[in-house]
């Protein structure tokens, strides 16, 4: 989904998307309204989940972003920020799951990526000195946290700073 966010879900409406489907804020779930082709019954759920975990609806021949979509049926309006699932889990459309973030509140409470080692946010080895250290973004600035004897004690600087600096958005960081 390239380009401008504002592009591709232009002509998008709360009223449209109300118009076609139903949501459930507890179980996350949107199920169609009218009947679509004979393939696609009303009250079926609708979306398909992507490679990248997302659920996405097909809206006339356009992909979206089903969380993006719920949060237009619910609020009536499409946020210029990201969508955070809170629990991390990107196929878990429930309302208290999702909520407004920046890029970068949004990229605070992620997974670990896939090639680290250290198996904590933050905590990296350094091979020179033989011991552990932690780093933190902030505003775009790399800020040094410590050397440690420990994956874990490097681990646990990072969680400490990105609480203090992101609030609840690192809450899943603690040890």
């Amino acid at each position: 989904m390239r380009g401008k966010r504002s592009d591709l879900y232009s002509g998008l409406t709360a009223d449209l998307v109300r118009e076609l489907y139903c949501y459930d804020p507890v179980t996350g779930k949107v199920t169609r309204k009218i009947k679509r082709g004979t393939r696609w019954p009303a009250g079926e759920e609708v979306g398909t989940v992507g490679e990248n975990g997302y659920r996405y609806f097909n809206i006339g021949s356009r992909l979206y972003l089903a969380h993006r979509i719920i949060w237009l049926y619910v609020y009536g309006y499409l946020p210029d920020s990201d969508i955070d699932h809170i629990n991390r889990n990107r196929d878990d459309n429930q309302l208290v799951n999702l909520r407004e973030a920046t890029r970068g509140q949004n990229n605070i409470n992620s997974r670990l990526q896939k090639n680290n080692t250290s198996g904590f946010k933050g905590a990296y080895y350094d091979n020179r000195r033989d011991c552990w250290y932690a780093e933190i973004w902030v505003n775009n600035k790399k800020q040094f946290l410590g050397r440690f004897d420990s994956a874990e004690a490097a681990g646990a600087a990072y969680s400490a700073a990105a609480i203090l600096h992101f609030g609840e958005f690192a809450e899943g960081l603690k040890q």
